[in-house]
């Protein structure tokens, strides 16, 4: 006997409901949905900019242009009588340099009230746009002494008896892209060295732009010159005895180098260094420089001592 085809699905549905009843559909795992990956806190020092960091070099310690809150810092160079370096921190495109050159010396003697002393040196500030790990290579001048001594980055030498000659302050410089004078991008001139004598004048200031000449040495033609943006300072001429070298480029010139009743001072270092004095001169000023910064400005005569040098993450 055979069996309709309709008594035979009503047969398998009266068999398969009782089982699709007991299914549940909703447990089955969707197929190619997204997974949430979690997201973690941001970590300062993990050299990631992560979002609310202005900065992340991948450290926490201080003086390095990104504090240990991933914020920008300014960091400070203090005369250390070599080269030094900045790396720009991960997220900074900009910074602000400020340099100071370093002061002329004095004659190590106490014969005049008031007494011709060394000149100070120049300020210059620019703002420089930078990539993350860019080195900069920071020299922060040295100050003059009395005698030969000339500071540490141009400054000129001079005759060597304390009590009469004294030599020129160091420039204080940023470099990049090299380490050559010509990959200076700002210099802050240093002043000039004074020779042994009475008035309250004495070295030429810094710059400026340009240095500023000695002034006040016992032969008026015996002073050195300021150094420019061009050329270094005219070297003195002295009429009783030997004349000063000139200053160049990034160096001061030498006073006068006779040994014994010998006056002079050497010129301070800069972009160009200004001259040395002549016998009985004093040195004239280094000039400051700022190339192509944007937003700059340089003024002269504002250092005592040693140089300094400040860079702002911006």
């Amino acid at each position: 006997m055979s069996i309709p085809n309709h008594a035979l699905l009503a047969t398998t549905l009266a068999f398969a409901i009782p089982y699709l009843q007991n299914c549940d559909l909703d447990d089955e795992e969707p197929v190619g949905e997204p997974v949430d990956e979690p997201v973690g806190e941001p970590v300062c020092g993990d050299g990631e900019l992560d979002p609310g960091e202005r900065c992340d070099d991948g450290a926490l310690d201080p003086g390095d242009g990104c504090d240990a809150l991933c914020r920008f810092e300014a960091v400070e160079f203090a005369y250390a009588g070599g080269e030094e370096t900045f790396v720009v921190p991960n997220g900074v495109t900009s910074l602000r340099l400020e340099v100071w050159g370093a002061a002329g010396g004095t004659p190590n003697n106490d014969f005049c009230d008031p007494a011709d002393i060394g000149g100070l040196g120049g300020y210059a500030v620019g703002d420089l746009e930078v990539t993350a790990g860019q080195v900069l290579t920071v020299r922060v001048g040295g100050a003059g002494g009395a005698g030969d001594a000339p500071g540490y980055n141009g400054g000129g030498g001079s005759c060597p008896t304390l009590g009469f000659c004294a030599s020129g302050g160091g420039a204080s410089d940023i470099r990049t892209g090299g380490d050559t004078l010509n990959d200076r991008v700002i210099v802050g001139g240093g002043g000039g060295g004074a020779e042994f004598s009475c008035g309250g004048l004495g070295g030429g200031d810094g710059g400026g732009m340009e240095g500023v000449a000695g002034a006040g040495g016992d032969e008026a033609t015996a002073d050195g010159g300021g150094g420019t943006q061009n050329s270094g300072g005219d070297g003195g001429i002295s009429g009783t005895g030997s004349p000063g070298s000139p200053g160049g480029f990034g160096f001061g010139g030498d006073g006068p180098v006779v040994i014994g009743n010998t006056h002079g001072g050497g010129g301070g270092g800069g972009w160009y260094g200004g001259g040395g004095g002549g016998d009985d001169g004093h040195g004239g000023g280094g000039s400051s420089y700022v190339g192509s910064l944007a937003n700059a400005s340089t003024e002269p005569g504002v250092r005592p001592g040693d140089g300094r040098v400040v860079i702002t993450p911006l």
